[in-house]
C-alpha cells in the first residue's frame, strides 16, 4: 500500500525494521515507543518485520499501527530476497527515516534504506556483546556496514556507545538514549502467587549469554541458607533443557520453576521477592528496570550497561559475572535481610521514577529525528520536491 497520499499528509513518514515482534526486550521497548509516536500529530508510523510473527504484532496493530513484511521463516538462505524485498518496499513507501533495530534488521534496513534512497537512516546498539573469534569477525562486518549506511547510530546506554566507538564506529554518529520503564502510580503488594514461598525470580531469555546456568549452580547454596525459597524463571530459549537436567543434576530441580515465555510480567512480578539477573553481557536489561519499577530488590551481574541503572549497596546488589558462589552470597544476603530489600527497592524506585520513565525516552528519540531534519534539510525538500512531481 503507498501511502505517500495517506490520512495524514502532515505528519513525518518513518518505516521502523525489526527482525520479528517476538517476547524480548527490544520488541518491548519498540511496542512502547511507537505507542507514544503513534498518538502523536508529528510521526506516520508503522513497522516492517523480516519475519512477521510474535504477541506483539496484535498489539501493534490494536494500536492502529501497520504492521508489514513476510510470514515465511526467517534463515540466512533469505539474505537476497529479503533485502530485494524490503528494496521494494521502501521504494513504494518513500518514507522519510528508516529506523532499523537489532542486527539483522539493521543491516537489511540500513542497506536497503540506503539503495531506496531514504532521506535519513537510524540503527541501533542494543547489547554490549563479549563475541571472540569467528564469531566477533562476523559481528564486526555487520556493524561496519551499519555504521556505514546510518547517519545516526542510537545506543541503549554509555557501555553500548563506548564499545561501539572503540570498534571504529564514528563517534560522532553515535548517540545515546537510555530504555525507560512504565510506572505504575504506586507498588503493587507482594502477593502469594507462588503459594507464599520466598521467591527468587528473573525474567529473560535463556539464552548462554544470559547466564542461567550459573544460577542454577547457584540455587544448592542459597537453599542450604534459605531451605523455603523458590526459584522462578520466566522466559523461553534454546538454553531451557539444558538447565533442567543441570537442576535435576544438582537435586533442586524441585525448587526451579520454568514458566517459558510469558506476556504477564506485570502480574508476576509482584510475587517475587528477590528479582536476580545473572547475565554474561547485557545492554541496559529493561527486565531490571521492569524489577525497579514493581519495588522489587534486584541482584545483578556487573556487566554492560547494568553498573550504570543499578548502584551497588544503594538500588541493587551487583556481584561478579559466571561466580555462582557471588551470586548465593548475596541472594542469602538479602533473603535474610528484609531491611535491606526494602531500602534497596525503595532508592530503586526512586530513580527509575526520576531518571527512566517513557516520556523522557520519547522527548529524546524525537529529538534525534529533529536534529537530523535540522543538520540536513537539503535532504528533507529534495524528498519533498520528488514526491510531490
Amino acid at each position: 500500500m503507498d501511502r505517500t497520499q495517506d490520512s495524514h499528509p502532515d505528519r513525518m513518514r518513518i518505516i521502523y525494521v525489526v527482525n520479528n515482534l517476538v517476547i524480548g526486550g527490544a520488541e518491548r521497548h519498540l511496542t512502547r515507543l511507537l505507542g507514544a509516536l503513534h498518538s502523536s500529530d508529528q510521526w506516520d508510523v508503522s513497522v516492517y518485520c523480516l519475519e512477521r510473527k510474535g504477541p506483539y504484532l496484535k498489539t501493534m496493530e490494536a494500536m492502529g499501527i501497520e504492521v508489514v513484511g513476510p510470514s515465511t521463516p526467517w534463515s540466512a538462505r533469505r539474505v537476497p530476497s529479503a533485502l530485494l524485498a524490503l528494496y521494494r518496499y521502501l521504494r513504494q513507501e518513500r518514507p522519510l527515516i528508516v529506523h532499523a533495530y537489532l542486527i539483522e534488521a539493521g543491516v537489511l534496513g540500513a542497506m536497503a534504506a540506503r539503495l531506496a534512497r531514504v532521506p535519513f537512516v537510524l540503527t541501533c546498539r542494543r547489547d554490549v556483546h563479549a563475541f571472540r573469534g569467528q564469531q566477533f569477525r562476523r559481528y564486526r562486518v555487520m556493524t561496519a556496514i551499519m555504521d556505514r549506511c546510518s547517519d545516526v547510530v542510537i545506543a541503549v546506554c554509555e557501555a553500548a556507545c563506548e564499545q561501539a566507538i572503540h570498534e571504529g564506529t564514528p563517534a560522532e554518529k553515535v548517540i545515546v538514549v537510555e530504555n525507560s520503564v512504565p510506572l505504575t502510580r504506586e507498588v503493587p503488594p507482594r502477593g502469594n502467587l507462588f503459594n507464599g514461598d520466598p521467591v527468587i525470580g528473573s525474567v529473560g531469555s535463556l539464552h548462554v549469554r544470559k547466564g542461567y546456568r550459573y544460577l542454577i549452580e547457584a540455587t544448592p547454596l542459597v537453599l542450604t541458607e534459605l531451605p523455603e525459597a523458590r526459584f522462578v524463571l520466566v522466559g523461553g530459549g534454546p538454553e531451557r533443557p539444558r538447565l533442567e537436567q543441570l537442576a535435576a543434576e544438582l537435586g533442586v530441580a524441585g525448587r526451579v520453576q520454568f514458566l517459558g515465555q510469558r506476556t504477564d510480567i506485570s502480574d508476576l512480578l509482584p510475587g517475587f521477592d528477590v528479582f536476580v539477573l545473572p547475565s554474561i553481557t547485557e545492554g541496559m536489561p529493561n527486565a531490571v528496570l521492569e524489577a525497579m519499577a514493581a519495588g522489587i530488590p534486584v541482584v545483578a551481574s556487573r556487566v554492560g550497561g547494568v553498573p550504570e541503572i543499578v548502584q551497588d549497596g544503594e538500588t541493587g546488589l551487583l556481584v561478579e559475572p559466571e561466580s555462582p558462589s557471588d551470586l548465593a552470597c548475596s541472594l542469602v544476603r538479602l533473603g535474610r535481610n528484609a531491611p535491606l530489600r526494602l531500602a534497596l527497592s525503595q532508592r530503586a524506585l526512586a530513580v527509575v521514577t526520576s531518571r527512566f520513565n517513557p516520556q523522557r525516552e520519547v522527548d529524546e528519540t524525537e529529538a534525534v529525528y529533529f536534529q537530523l531534519l535540522q543538520q540536513h534539510p537539503r535532504r528533507w525538500s529534495v524528498r519533498s520536491r520528488v514526491e510531490s512531481n
